[in-house]
């Protein structure tokens, strides 16, 4: 297996970057708290997994096998997190659980 590199992560977050929102995903997600679990999944759901769909068979199989090895490794992985500038503070959060949660909703919703 190649390399992990946190910034596989990028490729994901992408998606809730304010300037990649389509209208009706901000207004979903802006009230959101990224800091609960409940809406952490919803903002997976209505945002990264209709992005990750879009993406192509080998660049979703990548990116799952490196938020795996991201996940089991225990990666700090806080410095992708503050480069998305997402509707809601992403600093506060513990990014590796968030990061759990997108791979398990991805997993479950595709």
């Amino acid at each position: 297996m190649s390399k992990v590199d946190v910034n596989d992560l990028v490729s994901i977050l992408k998606f809730l970057d304010e300037s990649f929102l389509r209208e009706e995903q901000f207004s979903e997600i802006c009230d959101l708290n990224a800091n609960d679990v409940d809406d952490q999944r919803k903002i997976v759901q209505r945002v990264l997994v209709p992005g990750f769909n879009e993406m192509n068979y080998q660049t979703q199989e990548h990116l799952l096998n490196s938020v795996r090895e991201i996940i089991d490794k225990r990666m700090d992985c806080s410095s992708v997190f503050e480069r998305v500038n997402a509707p809601f503070d992403f600093f506060n959060i513990n990014h590796l659980a968030f990061v759990e949660v997108i791979y398990d909703e991805i997993c479950r919703n595709t």
